[in-house]
């Protein structure tokens, strides 16, 4: 799953969607489907509450009507049974970040890539009369009493990406799914 920005919460609400209908048919309790979510680059504005879609804490629920229809209600994603990775790197700021950094700290998964920017500033658009915008930081921002401004966050296994997407080849995904099938196999 590629998420190119974080800029309105509907792409959340699009990424829960997909995971909790398209993905979860194609996943079972015996043979865990793996994702990829991939923050490389694009706009941050991703909320740390983003990250409950990986709760592997949340108790499985079943409701079943009266006449007798049952409907499972379960996180998007559980982690200990679907494997994820996410990738990110030099591009990857904001918000995106301070999900990278709760995804590594929360031990969600495996963090791909390389260091994201450590560009973390809240701030706010300011369009200008030329039609362009000005992004103006407003306030700093910590998290878990970190400061995640000029330091970013490094990736579990540091892959370079120097020729983004170079004749149809993207090592960092390479090296995701190479992890992902090694984590199968276990």
């Amino acid at each position: 799953m590629r998420i190119r920005s974080y800029a309105s919460p509907a792409y959340q609400d699009a990424l829960r969607d997909v995971m909790e209908t398209h993905f979860a048919l194609a996943r079972t309790e015996h043979h865990g489907l793996p994702l990829i979510l991939d923050l490389r680059a694009g706009w941050g504005g991703a909320m740390p509450r983003y990250l409950e879609v990986f709760n592997s804490t949340v108790p499985r629920m079943v409701m079943t009507s009266r006449e007798g229809e049952s409907h499972e209600q379960r996180q998007a994603w559980n982690p200990r049974t679907n494997p994820v990775v996410m990738l990110i790197d030099g591009g990857s700021r904001s918000g995106k970040e301070i999900l990278a950094y709760g995804f590594k700290k929360s031990k969600v998964g495996t963090l791909v890539g390389e260091r994201t920017a450590g560009a973390v500033l809240a701030g706010t658009l300011r369009p200008l009369a030329d039609g362009s915008v000005l992004y103006v930081a407003v306030a700093d921002v910590h998290v878990d009493g970190d400061r995640l401004e000029g330091v970013g966050v490094e990736p579990d296994i540091a892959v370079a990406r120097d020729l983004p997407y170079a004749t149809g080849k993207d090592p960092q995904i390479r090296a995701a799914l190479e992890h992902l099938t090694t984590k199968q196999k276990e």
